[in-house]
């Protein structure tokens, strides 16, 4: 051979500084292929000693690479037939490994490219199912911002407690008051234990209206006629009828709600003015009580409702912040 040999190190971007391992050995390994061999022949229509086109065995005989101790610098060298030769096989073979190299990199461009357009629909589609979840899981179980709620819960719990505390004692008193009034009706405790059924009786209601009308007028007429009067006298028999009316509709009413095998001594209850009064409080105490039972009963409720709610917010909680977790890492995909 009466060529000589020539290193050349790779410089700059051409020098193809690469990572080392495997990354280096597939680079030497992409030096000494037989493509790029058979190009850099072709392109230089390189020759041997004997004037016949160089094969890619011979080729590659020739040339030399390996990595510079130490770095992840390669370094090549070719036995060419003159110093000339040498350096337009080394600089050709750079030449060639960069277009292959550019090649590729717009070739794997292409692909990622491909291959995030054809995953798109899928990620945007897992994106919305995500979106999806969330909102239904805040539509079904009415969230709105569970933080701010499980603060509030307790506070109106507490609230709740304390309208309880009061519904209670307000019904205590119109228990009392109703106790009272029986008492003074005279009523037996078989009558006494059925007397809010007074206040649900229309027959009772209307004869009561119909007593304190008439009491009303009488009281106006008194004002200006004598007692001994006709229209006074008028009034007070049909306010004494209506009276004798009221006390036959109690009494029906408190003998229609016991059975008759409960009914002890003389049942009937005898009203006179003074008791007609009476039985107008009772009914008035009857109905504030039915009212104070409803509203306690209601309190209880709410109550129970809220402390429902309250049970089951850290689960709720958990299962947001799942949800969120996924809707954020399907935007980050996306």
């Amino acid at each position: 051979n009466s060529g000589s040999g020539t290193s050349l190190n790779l410089p700059g971007g051409l020098a193809r500084r690469t990572q080392q391992g495997d990354k280096l050995a597939n680079q030497i390994e992409i030096m000494q292929s037989d493509p790029l061999a058979q190009q850099v022949i072709e392109r230089l229509n390189l020759k041997n000693e004997e004037g016949k086109a160089l094969t890619t065995g011979a080729f590659l005989d020739r040339l030399t690479v390996e990595p510079l101790n130490n770095t992840d610098v390669l370094e090549l060298s070719y036995e060419g037939l003159n110093p000339e030769e040498t350096a337009n096989v080394i600089n050709e073979l750079m030449t060639i490994y960069q277009e292959n190299n550019v090649s590729l990199n717009r070739s794997e461009a292409t692909s990622e490219r491909q291959f995030i357009q054809k995953q798109l629909p899928k990620i945007r589609e897992e994106l919305q199912e995500k979106e999806e979840a969330l909102r239904q899981f805040k539509e079904e179980n009415n969230v709105i911002a569970l933080s701010q709620e499980a603060s509030s819960t307790v506070s109106i719990l507490a609230s709740l407690d304390q309208q309880i505390i009061q519904a209670e004692a307000s019904l205590n008193d119109a228990n009392t008051r109703v106790t009272e009034l029986t008492e003074r009706l005279g009523l037996s405790p078989e009558q006494a234990m059925i007397a809010s059924s007074l206040s649900e009786s229309e027959a009772v209601q209307n004869a009561l209206t119909k007593y304190q009308e008439l009491e009303q007028e009488l009281a106006s007429k008194k004002t200006r006629y004598q007692p001994n009067h006709p229209i006074i006298q008028r009034l007070e028999e049909n306010l004494s009828a209506i009276a004798d009316l009221l006390e036959e509709r109690v009494n029906n009413v408190l003998q229609e709600e016991l059975p008759a095998e409960e009914i002890s001594g003389d049942f009937n209850v005898q009203l006179n003015s003074m008791k007609v009064s009476l039985v107008q409080k009772l009914v008035n105490a009857e109905i504030n009580y039915s009212a104070q039972q409803s509203k306690l009963e209601g309190l209880r409720e709410e109550r129970q409702q809220y402390q429902n709610r309250k049970a089951i917010l850290p689960k709720l909680e958990q299962r947001q912040r799942r949800l969120e977790r996924q809707l954020e890492a399907s935007r980050s995909t996306y």
